[in-house]
């Protein structure tokens, strides 16, 4: 049976010319190619010098891979070569043709898109929330390919989210665009009341997120694993892990008693000032704690 994530054709071209629209947003030239893989197509763009090392971004849930374009030039300035991936099951131009349901199939189709990437060794991930998750889940399985993961505000870590995230995303579905923004001002609070520039990245997202629902259809989420305290002891990369004090999604001063708690040894970092939104209105500290490691 072939899966499709688009509610008809037509969706699927209205939904392509919103997000190249969007993309023209991306503050640096950039490489965009299509990668095979048993689970359909992976769209993955490509920014900064050859020669670079290279770092992986996986976005959050509800989102795409545009959300880094905040923060791809600073990385670019540090030295990196960006490679950015639109999650298959997630919004975005990757589109799956085959179930979608485990952890385990998701890890997979990473895998199987950085081989084709020839990204095959020594690999530095960053993943946001959902992204996070899974930067933790891929190099619990495949850790001696990884040179470093880095977590920022990781969802499903040692906790099941805060009540209101799941309750406020399914009403999203409702045909109206009043449940979208509460949603947006309500995870994105800090960003909403920020710079300029997090707030504009936060009227993106809108932007994007109205487009994704009016285009895609409604599938059933893959089964998360949570990374609970055996996950973590059993990660064998170096970790960094990035909290917002005031994330409304996650249990941040919990993670980080559990962190403790366990004695994990990588870096940890809360940020007093910050929520879920963290990688667009703390872009400085991810930078720094990139750099400092």
């Amino acid at each position: 049976m072939k899966y499709t994530p688009f509610k008809s054709e037509q969706c699927k071209i209205v939904y392509e010319k919103g997000y190249d629209d969007l993309a023209r947003r991306w503050p640096v030239p950039s490489e965009c190619r299509t990668i095979e893989t048993s689970f359909g197509t992976s769209y993955v763009r490509i920014s900064g010098l050859e020669n670079s090392k290279t770092i992986v971004l996986l976005q959050g849930a509800a989102s795409t891979s545009l959300m880094w374009s905040h923060i791809v030039s600073d990385l670019i300035n540090i030295g990196y070569k960006v490679v950015a991936i639109d999650n298959i099951h997630e919004f975005g131009r990757s589109y799956y043709s085959a179930k979608i349901s485990t952890t385990s199939d998701l890890v997979d189709w990473l895998d199987q898109t950085l081989n084709q990437l020839g990204i095959t060794d020594n690999i530095e991930l960053m993943g946001l929330s959902f992204g996070a998750w899974l930067c933790a889940q891929y190099a619990l399985s495949h850790f001696t390919r990884i040179h470093r993961i880095t977590l920022l505000a990781p969802f499903m870590a040692f906790y099941w989210p805060r009540f209101g995230v799941f309750p406020r995303l399914i009403m999203c579905a409702i045909p109206s665009l009043f449940f979208r923004k509460q949603f947006c001002f309500w995870i994105l609070n800090n960003a909403y009341h920020g710079n300029a520039a997090a707030r504009a990245m936060a009227e993106n997202w809108l932007e994007e997120f109205n487009l994704a629902f009016k285009c895609f259809r409604i599938k059933v989420p893959a089964k998360m694993d949570l990374l609970g305290p055996e996950q973590f002891k059993k990660i064998q990369t170096k970790t960094g892990i990035i909290l917002g004090l005031h994330d409304r999604a996650i249990k941040s001063q919990k993670t980080l008693e559990a962190l403790k708690n366990i004695g994990f040894t990588g870096d940890v970092e809360m940020l007093a000032d910050a929520g879920h939104d963290l990688a667009w209105t703390h872009t400085s500290n991810i930078i720094d704690f990139l750099v400092r490691r």
